[in-house]
Formats: structure tokens, C-alpha cells, sequence
């Protein structure tokens, strides 16, 4: 379920599921967006493809027909493309991408919270989860039960005991995977 809530959020912040990122070899400027990019693992965070425009006159082509497509006529790199939607600079490029994982960041805690159960109480989860056959079946248990039906009573109330204590470790476990898991996206 995480998973497809960071991959929905990855892919809704753009208009074409790929940001386009021209760059030139040797360009200072260029350099330090590809720094940000490497330090603050953003590939892996949003869908980039980098083109390196001052060498590769494939990437030229893409990078005039972008320009062109968004109204872009500076010329320069770094450029970023993202739909229909364009920035050029290090620094309104680098305060692009912090401004997508922010807002994909606060979009996956949202859905998250949403999703979130309140946590009951174990005694109230066995509770709740014991069929009413079987505490008809305890109230009915007298002192004339011979001790064998009374051990197997014992036993299935032990078993739906341990299967509510599996159920809420395996969420406590998985809130914990949550937690950890966006602490790390955090940084």
C-alpha cells in the first residue's frame, strides 16, 4: 500500500510523468543542479531525464522542440521542462524540485493519515473478534463439564487470543516499516 501511494504521488506532481532537465558539459551553473540532484537523491524521488545539450546534437533537437513547445527563447541551460510549465537558473530549478517533494511528501503523510486506523486496545480487539457461538459456549460451560471440554474451550479461546496478538504486531510492524520508511524519505 505504500508503495502505490509514493508511486501515485511520484507521477501526479508532473503533467507528463517525465521532467525534462537540459543541461550543458562544463556549465557551472548546470553542475550545481546536478549536484542537488545527486546529494538529495531526487531521481529517485521524481521522474528526471537529463539531457546534455553542448555535445549531443540528438538532445539539441529535443531541447529547441521543448523550447520551443513552452515558449522558452533565452536559450540557455540549465533548463528544466515540465510539461508546460518551464524554469531556467540553478536556484528556481533547485527550488522546483524541493517544492515537488514537499508537496509529494505532505500528499503521501495525507493518505497515510487517512488510511490510519486507531489503534484498540488488545483486550478490546479479543473482544471484538470472539464469536458470539463461543461465549455462548464459555457461559454454558458448568461444573458438571468434565475437564477434557473444558481444556478444548480453553484452547480455541487461546487460539483467537494469539491470532489478535499476530494481527496487531503485524500492524504495530507495519507502522513501524511507515515510520521508518519516511524518515528516510524525509532526509
Amino acid at each position: 500500500m505504500l508503495l502505490s501511494v509514493v508511486a501515485s504521488t511520484l507521477f501526479m506532481n508532473t503533467v507528463f510523468a517525465e521532467i525534462m532537465l537540459f543541461v550543458g558539459d562544463g556549465c557551472p551553473h548546470c553542475a550545481t543542479v546536478e549536484k542537488y540532484i545527486v546529494e538529495n537523491n531526487v531521481a529517485e524521488k521524481l521522474p528526471i531525464t537529463v539531457y546534455e545539450v553542448w555535445h549531443n546534437t540528438q538532445n539539441q533537437a529535443i531541447y529547441m522542440q521543448k523550447a520551443d513547445e513552452v515558449g522558452y527563447q533565452g536559450g540557455g541551460v540549465p533548463l528544466l521542462v515540465d510539461g508546460g510549465y518551464y524554469t531556467v537558473g540553478s536556484d528556481t530549478i533547485i527550488d522546483y524540485f524541493q517544492s515537488l517533494i514537499d508537496k509529494q511528501n505532505a500528499e503521501a503523510q495525507k493518505k497515510l493519515q487517512e488510511e490510519a486506523k486507531p489503534v484498540t486496545p488488545l483486550n478490546e480487539t479479543i473482544k471484538a473478534q470472539t464469536p458470539p457461538a463461543l461465549e455462548a459456549k464459555d457461559a454454558e460451560i458448568t461444573d458438571d463439564k468434565t475437564a477434557e471440554d473444558t481444556a478444548q474451550a480453553d484452547e480455541e479461546t487461546a487460539r483467537e487470543e494469539s491470532t489478535a496478538f499476530y494481527i496487531i504486531i503485524g500492524f504495530i510492524g507495519a507502522v513501524f516499516v511507515f515510520v521508518l520508511y519516511y524518515s528516510i524519505i524525509k532526509k
